[in-house]
């Protein structure tokens, strides 16, 4: 008799919903190790170096599971932005970068990085234009570079779950710092089946907020705008000015919209000037920050620099 009602408590304890753990966090549990935290901020950089200053400046750097978008027309140096950030955080700070190219070939990327570590013309290392001084400037240039942590793909077409899974694998051999991808409205969505340019970037921008989130990294990817700075007559683009959806200004973290006044005109006096305006910043504030266009040299630097 005691082992059926023994079974029948059995039974009935096995029915029972069981009591889940609580995985939440309590606010006072928070207190301690965040006051330790804010304190030892004081003695380590707020985020990744961009390579701008005054661009760090306002973001406290690259920071973990941030998405941050360089936006811009066609041909405003999107490209050149990712690019340019990519070749400081691996040559200069050392730090592990993986580089998704939907633009540009792998070998069009290192001729630009070339270019702008060696300070030769992208032109004529384009074209094997090089002299005597060139070769000796290259030949310079090259020791930081030959083991610098910088990951490379041009494989496309690729969606997100494809770039996640050359992530998780980089991040398990040699890791993983940052993520940069050229650029969003190039990455495929995740079904076939999503045809629709506001809804493809409905799924991709999502997705790449929470690659960030789940590898722990920034994630940079350039992004288009649409016409709308062309018709005004500022040609200052706008957050409104994105191309395709507004789950893009929603899922960044960070919004850099580029601006070149000579693009639109030729004989403006801030010839050789590009504006990055941060026209979004979740955890902080916005602004716009000018630098130089070195377009030449495929890169953009600091005015004090220039």
């Amino acid at each position: 008799m005691d082992d059926l009602a023994d079974l029948a408590r059995s039974l009935v304890e096995k029915a029972q919903p069981r009591k889940r753990k609580l995985e939440m966090t309590q606010l006072g549990s928070l207190i301690n190790p965040g006051l330790d935290d804010i304190d030892a901020r004081a003695n380590r950089p707020p985020g990744i170096s961009t390579g701008y200053t005054e661009v760090d400046a306002i973001l406290g750097g690259l920071r973990p599971k941030q998405l941050v978008t360089v936006a811009g027309a066609t041909g405003m140096g999107k490209s050149i932005a990712l690019v340019d950030m990519a070749r400081h955080i691996a040559i200069k700070s050392r730090l592990k970068v993986a580089f998704f190219t939907f633009e540009m070939s792998n070998n069009e990327v290192f001729d630009r990085i070339l270019a702008a570590q060696s300070k030769v013309p992208h032109r004529l290392i384009r074209d094997g234009l090089l002299d005597q001084e060139d070769w000796r400037r290259i030949n310079s240039k090259i020791g930081p570079m030959s083991n610098a942590p910088l990951f490379l793909t041009d494989k496309a077409p690729m969606r997100v779950a494809d770039i996640r899974g050359h992530c998780m694998r980089q991040q398990d051999g040699p890791g993983l710092d940052v993520v940069f991808v050229d650029h969003m409205h190039l990455t495929y969505p995740s079904s076939p089946r999503i045809v629709d340019r506001t809804a493809i970037m409905a799924d991709v921008s999502p997705a790449l907020k929470l690659l960030g989130m789940e590898l722990d990294v920034p994630v940079v990817a350039a992004a288009q705008l649409n016409r709308g700075p062309s018709a005004r007559l500022d040609k200052t683009p706008e957050l409104t000015d994105l191309k395709g959806s507004s789950s893009i200004e929603q899922d960044s973290n960070v919004v850099i919209l580029l601006h070149r006044p000579d693009y639109y005109d030729k004989d403006s006096p801030r010839r050789g000037e590009v504006d990055f305006v941060i026209a979004k910043n979740r955890n902080g504030e916005t602004g716009t920050v000018t630098m130089a266009a070195q377009l030449h040299l495929s890169r953009f630097v600091d005015m004090s620099t220039d």
